[in-house]
């Protein structure tokens, strides 16, 4: 996973860092910074009447690699949705798999913060962390979970969360675009 950690300076002097998950590395430093500057032209982040972006000082990509040493057989479950009509299968079958009823089994939270963007926030079941599922298991719960004809435009664990949750953000399609698209 890229991030972008950006170190801002705010109206007492003081400087604080601010990151973004899965940013893209490819973009100019200009823009970037641009981008960042934007932020500092903003008066709607402070924190007890503290200005937190008033001037970029800093930016870099952070790039994070795991790699495992060794693995513990963990729980597993077979993912079934109620809309999907392909037979269960098991996605590991190293130890005695459990039964995952999607969307049934999770709790989904929708945010529209603005008419065509979808935030949806997903907690798995108590005890199957998503740090532990596999691609497979993830995109299994993600196409069950995102709407027809939306565009997926981010995806992240959100770690802030207790137990972490999934976070999809997808683009949903205007009428008229649905329209054209048939």
């Amino acid at each position: 996973m890229t991030r972008l950690t950006a170190t801002f300076e705010n109206s007492n002097g003081k400087k604080h860092r601010w990151s973004l998950k899965n940013s893209n590395p490819n973009k100019a430093p200009k823009e970037i910074k641009a981008s960042l500057e934007k932020l500092t032209m903003l008066n709607i982040f402070d924190k007890e009447d503290i200005g937190l972006f008033k001037k970029v000082v800093t930016a870099k990509f952070v790039k994070k690699i795991e790699t495992a040493i060794f693995d513990e057989p963990e729980d597993v479950f077979i993912p079934e949705t109620t809309t999907n009509t392909q037979p269960k299968k098991s996605l590991n079958t190293a130890t005695e798999p459990t039964t995952l009823y999607i969307p049934e089994d999770l709790v989904i939270t929708e945010q529209r913060p603005e008419p065509n963007l979808l935030i949806q926030s997903i907690e798995m079941p108590k005890g199957l962390d998503p740090h532990k599922m596999n691609e497979s298991q993830m995109l299994t719960v993600i196409t069950a979970c995102i709407p027809n004809g939306a565009v997926l435009e981010d995806i992240f664990i959100d770690e802030q969360t207790t137990p972490a949750k999934i976070v999809l953000i997808a683009r949903l399609k205007s009428k008229e675009e649905s329209v054209y698209a048939e």
